[in-house]
Protein backbone atom coordinates (compact mmCIF):
# COMPACT_ATOMS: atom_id res chain seq x y z
CA UNK A 1 0.00 0.00 0.00
CA UNK A 2 2.93 2.37 0.78
CA UNK A 3 4.34 1.77 -2.73
CA UNK A 4 1.02 2.71 -4.31
CA UNK A 5 0.89 5.97 -2.34
CA UNK A 6 4.46 6.81 -3.37
CA UNK A 7 3.66 5.99 -6.99
CA UNK A 8 0.51 8.13 -6.95
CA UNK A 9 2.40 10.98 -5.24
CA UNK A 10 5.19 10.80 -7.85
CA UNK A 11 2.64 10.80 -10.66
CA UNK A 12 0.91 13.83 -9.16
CA UNK A 13 4.21 15.72 -8.84
CA UNK A 14 5.01 14.90 -12.49
CA UNK A 15 1.61 16.09 -13.69
CA UNK A 16 1.86 19.30 -11.63
CA UNK A 17 5.37 20.11 -12.89
CA UNK A 18 4.34 19.47 -16.50
CA UNK A 19 1.33 21.75 -16.01
CA UNK A 20 3.49 24.55 -14.65
CA UNK A 21 6.06 24.16 -17.44
CA UNK A 22 3.27 23.96 -20.03
CA UNK A 23 1.67 27.16 -18.77
CA UNK A 24 4.94 29.00 -19.28
CA UNK A 25 5.21 27.64 -22.82
CA UNK A 26 1.90 29.18 -23.88
CA UNK A 27 2.42 32.75 -25.01
CA UNK A 28 -0.33 35.25 -25.56
CA UNK A 29 -0.67 36.56 -29.09
CA UNK A 30 -0.83 40.29 -29.78
CA UNK A 31 -4.53 39.90 -30.63
CA UNK A 32 -5.33 38.17 -27.34
CA UNK A 33 -3.38 40.79 -25.38
CA UNK A 34 -5.33 43.54 -27.17
CA UNK A 35 -8.60 41.93 -26.02
CA UNK A 36 -7.55 42.02 -22.36
CA UNK A 37 -10.27 43.90 -20.46
CA UNK A 38 -8.76 46.64 -18.30
CA UNK A 39 -11.97 48.31 -17.10
CA UNK A 40 -15.71 47.93 -17.34
CA UNK A 41 -18.13 50.86 -17.27
CA UNK A 42 -21.72 49.67 -17.20
CA UNK A 43 -21.90 47.11 -20.01
CA UNK A 44 -18.92 48.53 -21.90
CA UNK A 45 -15.50 46.91 -21.72
CA UNK A 46 -12.35 48.99 -22.20
CA UNK A 47 -9.53 46.82 -23.49
CA UNK A 48 -5.78 47.14 -23.83
CA UNK A 49 -6.40 47.45 -27.57
CA UNK A 50 -8.63 50.50 -26.94
CA UNK A 51 -5.89 52.10 -24.85
CA UNK A 52 -3.15 51.28 -27.35
CA UNK A 53 -5.20 52.62 -30.26
CA UNK A 54 -5.20 55.99 -28.46
CA UNK A 55 -1.40 55.73 -28.24
CA UNK A 56 -0.91 54.62 -31.84
CA UNK A 57 1.75 57.23 -32.71
CA UNK A 58 3.79 56.46 -29.60
CA UNK A 59 3.52 52.70 -30.04
CA UNK A 60 4.44 52.97 -33.73
CA UNK A 61 7.59 54.87 -32.68
CA UNK A 62 8.43 52.19 -30.11
CA UNK A 63 7.94 49.45 -32.71
CA UNK A 64 10.11 51.31 -35.19
CA UNK A 65 12.89 51.73 -32.63
CA UNK A 66 12.69 48.43 -30.70
CA UNK A 67 10.86 46.06 -33.08
CA UNK A 68 7.43 44.46 -32.99
CA UNK A 69 8.17 42.88 -29.59
CA UNK A 70 9.01 46.31 -28.15
CA UNK A 71 7.61 45.59 -24.68
CA UNK A 72 10.28 43.02 -23.94
CA UNK A 73 13.04 45.12 -25.55
CA UNK A 74 12.54 48.59 -24.11
CA UNK A 75 14.51 49.75 -21.06
CA UNK A 76 12.83 49.62 -17.65
CA UNK A 77 12.46 53.40 -17.52
CA UNK A 78 10.46 53.34 -20.78
CA UNK A 79 8.36 50.45 -19.49
CA UNK A 80 7.41 52.57 -16.47
CA UNK A 81 6.62 55.57 -18.68
CA UNK A 82 4.48 53.41 -20.99
CA UNK A 83 2.63 51.99 -17.98
CA UNK A 84 1.99 55.51 -16.63
CA UNK A 85 0.75 56.80 -20.00
CA UNK A 86 -1.47 53.74 -20.48
CA UNK A 87 -2.97 54.33 -17.03
CA UNK A 88 -3.68 57.98 -17.90
CA UNK A 89 -5.31 56.99 -21.20
CA UNK A 90 -7.35 54.28 -19.45
CA UNK A 91 -8.60 56.86 -16.93
CA UNK A 92 -9.51 59.18 -19.81
CA UNK A 93 -11.44 56.42 -21.61
CA UNK A 94 -13.26 55.48 -18.40
CA UNK A 95 -14.22 59.14 -17.82
CA UNK A 96 -15.44 59.49 -21.41
CA UNK A 97 -17.55 56.35 -21.06
CA UNK A 98 -19.01 57.57 -17.76
CA UNK A 99 -19.93 60.91 -19.36
CA UNK A 100 -21.44 59.18 -22.38
CA UNK A 101 -23.58 56.91 -20.22
CA UNK A 102 -24.59 59.87 -18.03
CA UNK A 103 -25.58 61.82 -21.16
CA UNK A 104 -27.81 58.93 -22.24
CA UNK A 105 -29.36 58.67 -18.78
CA UNK A 106 -30.07 62.42 -18.69
CA UNK A 107 -31.22 62.43 -22.33
CA UNK A 108 -28.53 64.96 -23.24
CA UNK A 109 -27.25 63.33 -26.43
CA UNK A 110 -27.34 66.08 -29.07
CA UNK A 111 -28.79 65.50 -32.52
CA UNK A 112 -26.43 64.75 -35.41
CA UNK A 113 -26.87 68.31 -36.68
CA UNK A 114 -26.01 69.79 -33.27
CA UNK A 115 -22.97 67.52 -33.04
CA UNK A 116 -21.79 68.48 -36.53
CA UNK A 117 -22.15 72.15 -35.65
CA UNK A 118 -20.24 71.85 -32.37
CA UNK A 119 -17.54 69.66 -33.93
CA UNK A 120 -16.97 72.11 -36.76
CA UNK A 121 -16.73 74.91 -34.15
CA UNK A 122 -14.05 73.00 -32.29
CA UNK A 123 -12.15 71.59 -35.26
CA UNK A 124 -8.39 71.71 -35.09
CA UNK A 125 -7.95 72.84 -38.68
CA UNK A 126 -7.23 76.39 -37.55
CA UNK A 127 -4.77 75.21 -34.91
CA UNK A 128 -2.65 73.29 -37.42
CA UNK A 129 -2.62 76.04 -40.04
CA UNK A 130 -4.77 74.58 -42.76
CA UNK A 131 -6.30 71.46 -44.24
CA UNK A 132 -3.01 69.78 -45.27
CA UNK A 133 -1.36 70.17 -41.86
CA UNK A 134 -4.59 69.01 -40.21
CA UNK A 135 -4.65 65.83 -42.36
CA UNK A 136 -0.99 65.17 -41.47
CA UNK A 137 -1.80 65.51 -37.76
CA UNK A 138 -4.74 63.11 -38.09
CA UNK A 139 -2.49 60.58 -39.81
CA UNK A 140 0.28 61.00 -37.23
CA UNK A 141 -2.11 60.37 -34.35
CA UNK A 142 -3.76 57.46 -36.13
CA UNK A 143 -7.13 59.08 -36.74
CA UNK A 144 -9.31 58.69 -39.77
CA UNK A 145 -11.97 61.29 -40.49
CA UNK A 146 -14.51 58.94 -38.90
CA UNK A 147 -12.47 58.13 -35.74
CA UNK A 148 -11.62 61.82 -35.27
CA UNK A 149 -15.30 62.69 -35.54
CA UNK A 150 -16.06 60.02 -32.90
CA UNK A 151 -13.32 61.44 -30.65
CA UNK A 152 -14.77 64.94 -31.02
CA UNK A 153 -18.24 63.58 -30.32
CA UNK A 154 -17.09 62.24 -26.94
CA UNK A 155 -15.48 65.60 -26.16
CA UNK A 156 -18.66 67.51 -27.03
CA UNK A 157 -20.86 65.14 -25.01
CA UNK A 158 -18.50 65.43 -22.01
CA UNK A 159 -18.76 69.21 -22.19
CA UNK A 160 -22.56 69.09 -22.41
CA UNK A 161 -22.81 66.80 -19.37
CA UNK A 162 -20.33 68.92 -17.40
CA UNK A 163 -22.23 72.10 -18.22
CA UNK A 164 -25.53 70.46 -17.23
CA UNK A 165 -24.16 69.14 -13.93
CA UNK A 166 -22.49 72.42 -12.97
CA UNK A 167 -25.11 74.87 -14.24
CA UNK A 168 -26.33 75.69 -10.73
CA UNK A 169 -22.88 75.84 -9.15
CA UNK A 170 -21.65 79.30 -8.29
CA UNK A 171 -18.25 80.08 -6.84
CA UNK A 172 -17.23 83.50 -5.62
CA UNK A 173 -13.83 85.07 -6.19
CA UNK A 174 -13.23 84.87 -2.44
CA UNK A 175 -13.81 81.09 -2.47
CA UNK A 176 -11.38 80.70 -5.37
CA UNK A 177 -8.75 82.77 -3.57
CA UNK A 178 -9.26 80.86 -0.32
CA UNK A 179 -8.93 77.50 -2.11
CA UNK A 180 -5.80 78.69 -3.91
CA UNK A 181 -4.18 79.95 -0.70
CA UNK A 182 -5.03 76.70 1.09
CA UNK A 183 -3.61 74.59 -1.76
CA UNK A 184 -0.81 76.87 -2.96
CA UNK A 185 1.71 74.01 -2.90
CA UNK A 186 -0.24 72.33 -5.73
CA UNK A 187 0.14 75.42 -7.94
CA UNK A 188 3.80 76.28 -7.41
CA UNK A 189 7.00 74.49 -8.34
CA UNK A 190 10.42 75.05 -6.91
CA UNK A 191 13.12 76.11 -9.35
CA UNK A 192 14.98 73.14 -10.73
CA UNK A 193 16.89 72.02 -13.78
CA UNK A 194 16.96 68.73 -15.63
CA UNK A 195 20.05 67.89 -17.62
Amino acid sequence: MGKVKKLVAAAMVSVMSLSVVGCNMIEQTAESKAKTVLAKVGDTNITLGDVDSELKADIDNLKQTYGQDYESSIPESLKEQLKTVRTQVLNQLVNEQIMSQKAKALNLIPSDEELESKISEKTLKGVYGGEEAFKSALEYYGYTDETFKEFMKTQVISEIVTEYMTKDVTISDEEVEQYYNTNIANYTTKPSATA
